[in-house]
């Protein structure tokens, strides 16, 4: 099985604070702003040039902890809403 790659995708806006992110998302001509918390900020991050999923997990493992007893499924569930709201793509 191969390491699904994440990858963050453009934004037309971002703000970045130090609690999280506001970002401008346009797609299909609509606009949609979305707040972001340290963990979704952290995962568009790691992710601005791809990164596979087992090393995004270690990064942000690294960084927050892994509070869970499975960090893995638990950034697994992140990244999903991240791709649904249009914020990553994932290949693989």
């Amino acid at each position: 099985m191969t390491d699904p790659v994440v990858t963050a995708t453009e934004v037309a806006d971002a703000l970045v604070g130090d609690d999280g992110a506001v970002v401008l998302v346009v797609s299909g001509g609509q606009h949609q702003v979305l707040r972001l918390s340290l963990l979704g900020q952290a995962i568009r991050e790691i992710a601005a040039t791809g990164v596979p999923m087992s090393r995004l997990t270690d990064e942000l493992v690294g960084r927050f902890g892994g509070a869970g007893a499975d960090p893995a499924a638990d950034v697994v569930a992140l990244v999903n809403q991240l791709e649904s709201a249009g914020l990553v793509r994932v290949d693989g």
